[in-house]
């Protein structure tokens, strides 16, 4: 197999396999599995250039979950300071009879459906940002790429966690008020 298909894929780099070998160089053939050739390990044959670099997505993935959590950060921050204008909201609300897991249940649904709203319109963003984003790195990323299920799922599972992040950290749990007895 080597001596009927090497030529032909040295050729397509630029090599003479024939004019290699009457130098004195041998074929040293290896296998290695196909998971670990991209992002993986380094080949002696420098000239392949679809490997990708595992370092560089690991950065990227790095900066995107920091981006992610300030994101969190401030949005608890914002609730918390929406918070004090909410309390009088809970304070009638527990007086006509609602029931803490009813507010509760109230915040975790608002906190998720801004959760969402904010996830449809970075997919939007990343959608209308691709041609730019391509001609700025020199890729060619296409938007199927953000359309695939994997990345769908892992987008919406990040937003139910920012989500529950967010209701979490921000303390909007219905506290009991003045005056009135917890519930």
């Amino acid at each position: 197999m080597v001596k009927a298909h090497a030529p032909a894929a040295y050729n397509r780099i630029g090599i003479d396999l024939l004019a290699q070998l009457k130098k004195g160089d041998r074929y040293n053939v290896k296998l290695f599995p196909l998971n670990s050739l991209h992002l993986g390990q380094t080949i002696q044959f420098t000239r392949l250039t679809t490997l990708g670099n595992g370092k560089q997505v690991r950065t990227y993935g790095l900066i995107g979950g920091l981006i992610l959590l300030l994101a969190c950060v401030n949005f608890m921050n914002l609730a918390t300071a929406r918070s004090m204008q909410r309390a009088r909201e809970v304070g009638v609300r527990k007086a006509l009879g609602s029931q803490r897991g009813t507010l509760v249940g109230q915040f975790l649904a608002e906190s998720l459906f801004f959760s969402f709203i904010a996830w449809a319109l970075a997919f939007v963003l990343a959608a209308v940002a691709l041609p730019l984003f391509n001609q700025l790195t020199g890729m060619q990323m296409a938007l199927s790429g953000l359309l695939n299920l994997k990345v769908l799922g892992i987008g919406l599972l990040l937003t139910c966690v920012a989500g529950l992040l967010g209701w979490y950290l921000s303390g909007i749990f219905p506290l009991p008020i003045q005056g009135y007895r917890d519930f």
